[in-house]
């Protein structure tokens, strides 16, 4: 069986949110757990309180998809939701319709069941905790309904006692001098990018060195492929023809960062570098404003330089969180 190692200030945000919105709604409320997972069990380190919603009511309620999306891009590879927590507002009707023989309405009903199921069907462990906002009950998924677990409630805990953080640094550029329409250019440009970053991480897994710090917190891995140290910025430059694309040159100067088990294969580290390095790629490209590039080539410009900004993960007391930092100047045009 998993165990659940919850945190006593994630349990008290998520009494606290509960008992508030019960006191001045009456309505049902819904939020994420966070932290991660090592192997089955759970460590939940934060509770998160949804504020947005499809629908919310006295027996149900619906949090944006969005929202949680949002959320979940917050956080790392191996970071971030593992589970939902939500209340039964009801504690009173409760007590009266049980005459009082069960004090806590801390039950998985029908809808409860399949939410867990659909979410385990991602990860077995997926954690679904019911509130009343007086205590807490916690739910595991299993073939024949949900099963009711006690977590392990400690007032500490540290990601890094079970991840650790493993980064590559990442420099190269793409080049391409073909004339085509920008649309055309913008979508090869994205396709080179998944090749790309194929190209980098096909290689024998004897080729990987690992550097390690003094307790193992960070472990850098460095890659056979070989890094274009001119490489200093994340951009793409055009050259412009009329109103179509001459030539133009791709670059990148990430470093994607995984948190995993310091006992992770190569095979499964290089498989997490590749999946966030093209994940950073494509989410720092698709930033660029293309219409702010037309509008430079209508005013005159023939070489247009759409800078990207950078990610960047934040060692926070809890959980790490991955921040965006904007370029200074997202388009910069020139005549000549």
């Amino acid at each position: 069986m998993a165990e659940i190692v919850l945190m006593n200030a994630a349990k008290e945000k998520i009494l606290n949110h509960a008992l508030e919105q019960a006191k001045e709604h009456g309505f049902e409320v819904v939020g994420w757990l966070v932290g991660f997972f090592d192997c089955e069990d759970v460590f939940v380190l934060d509770a998160v309180p949804a504020t947005q919603y499809i629908s919310q009511s006295k027996y149900g309620a619906e949090a944006s998809p969005v929202e949680e999306m949002n959320l979940a891009m917050r956080y790392p590879r191996k970071v971030g939701i593992v589970g939902l927590y939500h209340s039964h507002p009801f504690r009173e009707d409760y007590l009266e319709s049980t005459m009082g023989t069960e004090s806590t309405p801390m039950f998985h009903s029908e809808i409860d069941d399949h939410m867990l199921s659909s979410r385990a069907s991602m990860k077995k462990s997926y954690l679904s905790v019911v509130t009343d906002g007086y205590t807490l009950g916690c739910f595991l998924y299993s073939p024949k309904g949900a099963v009711q677990i006690n977590p392990k409630l400690v007032e500490h805990y540290s990601y890094r006692n079970k991840l650790t953080q493993f980064f590559t640094k990442m420099r190269f550029e793409i080049r391409f001098d073909e004339t085509v329409s920008l649309r055309e250019a913008v979508i090869d440009a994205r396709n080179k990018i998944v090749e790309r970053v194929d190209t980098i991480f096909m290689r024998e897994l004897k080729d990987i060195e690992m550097y390690p710090d003094a307790a193992y917190e960070k472990c850098e891995i460095n890659l056979a492929y070989p890094s274009e140290a001119s490489v200093k910025e994340n951009r793409i430059r055009f050259v412009f023809e009329g109103e179509n694309v001459s030539e133009y040159s791709l670059t990148f100067a990430i470093t994607p960062v995984v948190f995993a088990s310091r006992n992770a294969s190569a095979l499964e580290l290089l498989e997490l570098l590749k999946e966030e390095t093209t994940d950073q790629c494509l989410a720092l490209f698709s930033r660029m404003d293309v219409e702010k590039v037309r509008r430079e080539i209508k005013r005159g410009s023939k070489i247009v330089d759409a800078y990207f900004g950078e990610i960047i993960v934040i060692e926070d007391a809890v959980l790490p969180q991955i921040k965006y930092v904007p370029p200074h100047r997202p388009i910069v045009g020139r005549r000549a």
